[in-house]
């Protein structure tokens, strides 16, 4: 179907086509949706740009998400037909199982053979309304227009809630009934038809919202007939009942010859009762039971048994599903369960390769296969509680068991006793496993080796299990032959685990991802981790790294692990897919530009840390959501700056530039965190949840990591105020620049990490406050202007709330547009120019200003370059707004100077600390003398002590260390040659000498200011 879309099948274009004016109603969107908002559960929505889309039960969310996907201009909204019980993990549409609430029973009919691929369709929407009435249905509830279809409804009196009302097993079996009754009205009209939508976890366009698919006019989905009659649900199973009509049976060939079988007149061999049912092959009768169809012999090979492979349909099948949900082996000793709308069937049955037992524990125990012999042993028996699907097992079968455990009790003793020679006997944990010496008996036929389907873990059909290996639920067994031809599977792992892809990094190194199923956390999940191929053949290390990861696998089975995995590669070699690796995001050794692991490539991190940062440059909303959202800053220069960072982060590997720190400095209330969030909305999640946004509270190793994950991608590291030590700012600000970390020797840490990126910090003091020198000053672009101003709050909201909600498209979209301009001819050496005509225009009129002007000339770069690739919705800053913010001279970048103001204010306000400022044998006062004044060789002269200048210093945010240098270069310090270190003088104060700094009259102003202050 084309006007809605299941997410077991979603189309695939995501063209818009022409959009015209139309949009969508938020009047008629909030009726609509008013009432699904009363049923149980959350109303899930999507569209064809957002599969996931929302789960919700707020009304104005869902009216707003869906205004919001209309505005972008997608080309479809849809609504399931069902309420969900939970919000879909992101890149996940939902499944039929997730349903709640039922509204009633829908039709999904296409009309016009110019609309559609399909052919022989009603040629108008009157003869689509006309499917329902010759299908016998009464009159609807509602009947809705998508642009190019008819959905009939048949609403419930009220919605029904699937495990209270209606089981899930009827609720599939009532949709599919529903369309097939619908397929038998159309048939007889001699049209078209498509069954395939009766899934109930189908969505449908929703009214009141555009239809832009593309080759056809934009229309508005609406309601064409509404207020019909609602039924009951006895009333609607009635109709499906008496309209549907009943799929033909196909019959299936004969079972697979069961070998005769010596009967053994020893003791009781210990075979349980789905042991025994495994040597019939009655595949086929199981699935009978449960309404599954046999449908022909497949064509091809099968990965798990060759040739002799049949297709079955799933309980529910009909005309338009995939054929190829469930497959029967070898004649019925098999069967591969691959859909999971497999009516009843426990989860982690799907995917594998499971014997007769297993098949009737999964459908009728939930996998629980204790129970599930219990139950067989009763039907044997004829005792009460046997299922009628136990009691319907063949005869033969059940004879069999009825004889292997009539009047024999389980063995108390530990020792287990090995099978007879020729049959695979129960796994055995451990590489340990003990020999037994029990006869064998050689007439028994060897029993098929359930295995695992790979397809479950993405890999080709033609991979294979090495000889000597089995693979299935319970883990991977190696064949063990003790004694005299006694077979023993040695289990060593807990759960299927494989090697599933071969890498090499652009150093040339190579690694190997192992997958492997993992119950953790209650339900069946896939991990995957990616290691050195060296570890791969040290097992006892394989352990140690990936034991935290969940790894399967005990230390003391390390040798099998280690060999399995060797074995696996060597037996599929050429099969197991090799595939692309990259160690860090942005600039690659081969040209490429990697954005975020969701581009298909794979991103295994050096460090455990780097793995959350990585994973949040993801993607949310859309990328004019995120234009929209930015539109705000146009009027606020500091936000734009730091916008315009994040897209000249991508410029330094061209520009043969050194990376550096942009600042934001102000008080606590500024919008200095949203102006942050607005730059990392470009690649990443900007949230301050979000592993992409750092904090200061950290080590320099661990920062020195995160820098290390990018090659042209910003970092931010927000709120300098939280930092432990100060020191620590001081030591990245000069390291930033130079492109790598510390050199380290040992190897405990890394040494010499390299990256390439800008780093955007925060706080309410200036980041040159922290450092030591005055050496920091050109390697820091800082601004303390407030980034929103004094009124712009609600702009500083509107832009957190919206890049909070759109982010990770602008960074990927202006590399796009970054390569096509550098691989056209001479594309790079344009860039430099430009970058270079820029630095001009920045030079400013000192040494500091000059400095800084290669960095000025990125941001604006990039800024320029983001707006002609329309990514930006403002024009960019002019030259002489750049200017103003960072080129022309600012007290701030003499920070010397600074300081010597504060050592003055300081002075004038508290000169009844100085001793003999007043006059001699004056009291000392409370906190001890500040330090003297003297008045020597006609000259007024302060002394002041040590440790009070460093507390003056300090509670204004300086470091005495880092302005002494240039408080001696500019004077301001008296120095004698012959004292150690010369700048410290000794003074009398109050009758003791102790070693000051002494200010001369040039330090402190002019001789009439310093007569006044002191």
């Amino acid at each position: 179907m084309t006007d809605s879309t299941t997410p077991e099948n979603p189309a695939a274009s995501h063209g818009r086509g022409g959009t015209g004016a139309i949009s969508a109603d938020p009047a008629g969107v909030r009726s609509w949706l008013a009432p699904r908002m009363a049923a149980p559960g959350l109303v899930a929505l999507c569209s064809k740009d957002d599969w996931t889309g929302i789960q919700t039960d707020d009304l104005d969310e869902a009216v707003a998400w869906v205004l919001e996907q209309d505005r972008t201009g997608t080309e479809g909204i849809y609504c399931r037909v069902t309420t969900v019980s939970q919000r879909f993990p992101k890149g996940t549409r939902g499944k039929a199982q997730d349903s709640v609430a039922l509204f009633g029973m829908w039709s999904d009919i296409d009309f016009g053979n110019d609309l559609h691929k399909a052919e022989n369709l009603p040629s108008s929407a009157d003869e689509a309304r006309d499917i329902p009435r010759f299908a016998g249905l009464p009159d609807p509830t509602r009947v809705e227009h998508s642009g190019g279809g008819l959905y009939v409804w048949h609403e419930f009196e009220r919605p029904m809630v699937i495990g209270d009302d209606i089981s899930f097993d009827d609720a599939v079996r009532l949709a599919s009934d529903w369309q097939r009754a619908l397929l038998a009205g159309a048939k007889k009209m001699g049209v078209g038809y498509g069954t395939g939508v009766k899934d109930i976890a189908r969505v449908l366009r929703m009214p009141f919202t555009a239809n832009r698919k593309p080759g056809r006019v934009p229309t508005l989905a609406r309601i064409t007939e509404d207020g019909g009659p609602r039924y009951s649900l006895d009333q609607v199973r009635e109709l499906a009942e008496r309209l549907a009509p009943q799929p033909k049976k196909r019959t299936p060939p004969p079972n697979a010859a069961r070998p005769e079988k010596q009967r053994s007149t020893d003791l009781h061999d210990g075979r349980g009762p789905l042991e025994i049912l495994g040597t019939y092959p009655c595949c086929g009768e199981i699935l009978e039971q449960v309404g599954a169809t046999y449908a022909e012999q497949l064509p091809g090979s099968c990965s798990y048994c060759g040739t002799d492979c049949q297709r079955w349909y799933r309980p529910g099948w009909q005309d338009g599903c995939s054929k190829d949900g469930v497959a029967v082996h070898k004649g019925g000793t098999a069967v591969t369960v691959r859909t999971d709308n497999f009516p009843g069937i426990a989860e982690g049955a799907i995917g594998h390769v499971l014997s007769p037992g297993q098949l009737f524990a999964a459908l009728h125990h939930n996998g629980n296969e204790s129970e599930a012999s219990r139950d067989i042993i009763r039907a044997a028996h004829d005792r009460d509680g046997a299922s009628a699907a136990a009691r319907a097992l063949p005869a033969e079968a059940l004879a069999e068991i009825r004889e292997e455990t009539a009047g024999k009790q389980p063995s108390r003793h530990l020792r287990s006793v090995a099978p007879s020679a020729g049959r695979s006997a129960p796994p055995t944990d451990g590489a340990n496993a003990l020999a037994d010496d029990s006869e064998s008996d050689d007439d028994q036929p060897p029993q098929p080796e359930v295995g695992f389907d790979f397809a479950a873990f993405g890999l080709p059909d033609s991979i294979t299990t090495p000889n000597g290996y089995r693979v299935n639920s319970g883990g991977v067994a190696m064949k063990r032959v003790i004694g005299k031809d006694n077979e023993v599977w040695v289990r060593f792992t807990f759960a299927p685990l494989v090697l599933t892809a071969s890498f090499e990094d652009p150093d040339g190194n190579q690694f190997v991802e192992l997958s492997w199923f993992d119950r953790s956390k209650g339900t069946r999940r896939i991990v995957s981790r990616v290691i050195s191929r060296e570890i791969s053949k040290r097992g006892r290390e394989l352990v140690k790294q990936l034991g935290g990861a969940g790894l399967p696998a005990v230390e003391g089975d390390a040798r099998l692990l280690e060999r399995w995995l060797a074995e696996f590669e060597a037996a599929n070699v050429g099969r197991i897919p090799s595939k692309q690796l990259a160690r860090w995001l942005g600039w690659q050794p081969d040209g490429s530009f990697i954005s975020s692991p969701d581009e298909g490539v794979t991103v295994d991190v050096t460090y455990e840390e780097m793995r959350g940062p990585a994973k949040a440059h993801t993607t949310r909303g859309s990328l004019d959501g995120w234009k929209a959202s930015v539109e705000v800053l146009e009027n606020f220069e500091v936000p734009r700056v730091a916008v315009a960072a994040a897209f000249a982060a991508p410029l330094l590997q061209p520009l043969g530039a050194d990376s550096f720190t942009l600042d934001i400095s102000s008080r606590s209330t500024g919008g200095k965190t949203t102006s942050l969030q607005c730059a990392m909305s470009v690649w990443a999640n900007p949230s301050v949840q979000s592993d992409a946004m750092s904090n200061w509270r950290t080590t320099l190793y661990a920062i020195e990591k995160r820098l290390n994950l990018v090659r042209g991608l910003p970092t931010i590291f927000d709120e300098t105020m939280a930092v432990a030590d100060e020191s620590l700012i001081d030591e990245v600000l000069y390291q930033v620049p130079m492109n790598h970390g510390k050199a380290r020797s040992g190897g405990a840490y890394g040494s010499m990490l390299p990256w390439q990126t800008i780093l955007l910090s925060s706080g309410e003091r200036a980041i040159q406050s922290f450092t030591t020198s005055q050496g920091a000053a050109p390697r820091v672009l800082g601004t303390t202007v407030p980034p929103f101003g004094r009124n712009g709050g609600e702009a500083a909201v509107r832009a957190r709330d919206g890049v909070l909600a759109n982010f990770g498209h602008a960074g990927p979209a202006f590399v796009s547009y970054l390569l096509e301009r550098l691989d056209g001819p001479g594309g790079v050496e344009r860039l430099r120019d430009w970058h270079k005509d820029l630095q001009k225009q920045f030079q400013g009129d000192n040494d500091m200003t000059a400095r800084r002007a290669p960095m000025v000339a990125a941001l604006a770069l990039g800024e320029a370059l983001a707006f002609r690739a329309g990514l930006l919705p403002y024009s960019p800053l002019s030259v002489e707004r750049w200017n103003k913010l960072f080129t022309a001279f600012s007290p701030t970048d003499n920070r010397p100077e600074m300081a010597m103001d504060v050592v003055r204010e300081f002075l004038a306000a508290h000169a009844w600390e100085l001793y003999g400022a007043t006059y001699e044998g004056e009291r000392p006062p409370f906190r001890g003398w500040l330090g003297a004044a003297k008045f020597v060789n006609g000259e007024n002269k302060v002394a002041v002590l040590p440790q009070r200048l460093k507390g003056i210093l300090s509670e204004a945010g300086y470091s005495l260390d880092a302005v002494l240098g240039g408080w001696l270069e500019a004077g301001y310090l008296e120095q004698r040659e012959k004292q150690r270190p010369p700048h410290l003088i000794p003074t009398r104060v109050d009758g003791r000498v102790v070693k000051c700094f002494v200010f001369p009259a040039r330090a402190l102003g002019d001789e009439q200011a310093v007569q006044e202050s002191l």
